[in-house]
């Protein structure tokens, strides 16, 4: 069904400009929130945001003119920008946790006006659906952290069939220092094992154990394995697609991660 469908569009020029990146200067990272705002105007909720930042001459119709500012207060907002980056990538933010997974909170996808959980969303992941489309779920250490050293081994066993309309997933991630996630190479090309991937070997009453290892686990049990990097820091992500009430309200909670 998919390879039926075709997208069309009028012919248009390309991007007429260049977008900057998150370590980009001040002034560079403005212009380009600047255009975008222009191009894709906020919402009239957003109004008291826009009146914030209309000291800096950012708003729907223009105006920015990084030029006017001077040395010290150029300074003021390079330190406002870097304390907006780290205070994206401190902890705290999620939402419930339970047996060592930290659950999304509910407002996520649909933010309102919750700005800076939106922009920790879209650091680590660009976007997220509703909770009632997927529930993301995030695997925390023994010490409340989310990221896992190199060269550790894990097992996740799943009792059997998940309380879901959906399919669910779980992916490992390669961690960077400013806090994303990156699919990383691995022998096999499996970046994901889920209910859908071809082969997995089951135990008494459906139950599944994934494990999560540098270490080529053997014939008998590749199927289940979802390669961890020997020399890199990684991230866990659980996802489940429809999840029915029990998955929402947490009458039903994923099993503990067990060391391998």
């Amino acid at each position: 069904m998919q390879d039926g469908f075709r997208l069309e569009g009028p012919a248009a020029p390309g991007p007429g400009r260049a977008f900057a990146d998150r370590a980009a200067p001040w002034d560079k990272l403005l212009e380009t929130i600047q255009a975008l705002i222009v191009e894709n105007p906020p919402q009239a909720t957003d109004e008291r945001l826009l009146e914030a930042v209309a000291p800096l001459g950012i708003g729907v119709k223009g105006g920015l003119d990084a030029g006017r500012f001077g040395p010290a207060q150029a300074a003021e907002i390079e330190q406002g920008l870097a304390a907006a980056r780290t205070l994206l990538r401190e902890k705290g933010w999620t939402g419930p946790v339970a047996n060592g997974w930290s659950y999304p909170r509910a407002n996520l996808g649909l933010y309102g006006q919750d700005y800076l959980y939106r922009a920790r969303v879209a650091l680590g992941g660009l976007g997220a659906l509703p909770r009632e489309e997927a529930l993301y779920i995030r695997a925390l250490d023994a010490k409340g952290g989310s990221i896992f050293p190199a060269g550790t081994r894990w097992r996740l066993r799943l009792p059997g069939a998940l309380p879901l309309d959906g399919f669910w997933s779980l992916t490992l991630y390669r961690a960077t220092p400013d806090g994303q996630f990156f699919f990383i190479e691995n022998p096999i090309d499996r970046y994901a094992i889920g209910d859908r991937t071809p082969g997995l070997q089951r135990g008494q009453g459906g139950a599944l154990d994934i494990l999560i290892s540098p270490d080529d686990p053997g014939t008998a049990q590749r199927a289940n394995w979802l390669p961890a990097p020997a020399a890199e820091p990684y991230g866990l992500f659980f996802r489940a697609y429809l999840p029915r009430p029990d998955l929402l309200d947490g009458a039903y909670t994923l099993p503990r991660l067990e060391k391998a």
